[in-house]
């Protein structure tokens, strides 16, 4: 994901709206448009492929809970948590 390889067929893990934003401010809903395939809990992680979703605590923690290793991408080098924006959006 915004490492300059292309790893989702439709490119969306290179999109430049995406990639252009400075670590810790990336929404991912953007991820996730179109793929997800099951709802979680609030303050859980979507899996970028749609495998999985996991709790907070494992995003970022170093170990891939993710099938695509998607917990623990390049936005983890500026990680400060998980919130709920005002439009219900998780941003990191």
């Amino acid at each position: 994901m915004c490492d300059g390889n292309i790893d989702c067929g439709d490119h969306s893990d290179e999109d430049p709206a995406l990639c252009s934003k400075p670590p810790g401010k990336i929404d991912s809903t953007k991820f996730h448009y179109g793929i997800r395939t099951r709802k979680c809990p609030t303050t859980w992680f979507f899996c970028v492929d749609g495998s999985n979703c996991i709790a907070s605590r494992y995003v970022c923690d170093n170990f891939k809970d993710c099938r695509d290793g998607s917990d623990e991408a390049e936005f983890c080098h500026g990680w400060n948590g998980m919130k709920r924006n005002a439009s219900d959006r998780i941003v990191y």
